[in-house]
């Protein structure tokens, strides 16, 4: 994933690199490597590029993670960038109501 990511990111049509950046970070969270997957959401908002969780439950889980290891920064930019994409799913309502986004 990472090497076909960083041939993706150089191409002008984006939505491929976006798909692959979306693999990757559940691929990452599936083999327990959250601090990862984190950093790939960061890296590709550093260099200008999107990211959006495969579903409202990847990215709540996404949000607490980002908030335990003390990037509030980052919980606080998923929920804002992507939280309404998910707005009919009971928890990413509930976590953004907590969080006042």
């Amino acid at each position: 994933y990472v090497t076909l990511l960083a041939r993706a990111e150089r191409w002008e049509d984006a939505r491929i690199a976006e798909r692959l950046r979306r693999e990757l970070v559940t691929r990452l969270l599936a083999l327990g490597r959250a601090g990862d997957a984190l950093l790939a959401i960061e890296t590709a908002w550093r260099r200008g590029q999107r990211y959006a969780p495969r579903d409202g439950r990847e990215l709540v889980r996404l949000v607490l993670l980002a908030t335990d290891v003390g990037h509030a920064a980052t919980a606080d930019r998923l929920l804002l960038e992507v939280g309404e994409q998910f707005a009919d799913d009971p928890e990413v309502c509930s976590l953004r109501a907590r969080r006042g986004r």
